[in-house]
């Protein structure tokens, strides 16, 4: 994970989010963001929606893994 600016980083490398959209929301993005860059593909993110995936991703995991809890309550 990285922050994205406009500014090069130590090896000469800029990061930029201006042109990217936010992959959680959709909005278009500015400088500083939240960055990935995964095996096939590139996640910006605005700060603000970090949060909110991080929940999300979490509570998938937690439904893979318990999938007794989730049954029981009619939750799949």
């Amino acid at each position: 994970m990285s922050i994205t600016s406009a500014q090069p980083d130590a090896n000469g490398t800029i990061h930029t989010a201006t042109g990217q959209c936010c992959f959680l929301c959709g909005r278009e993005l500015h400088d500083p963001a939240v960055f990935w860059m995964g095996a096939t593909a590139e996640v910006y993110l605005h700060a603000d929606c970090v949060p909110d995936l991080a929940v999300r991703m979490f509570r998938d995991v937690h439904e893979i893994r318990n999938p007794e809890y989730y049954g029981r309550r009619g939750l799949r």
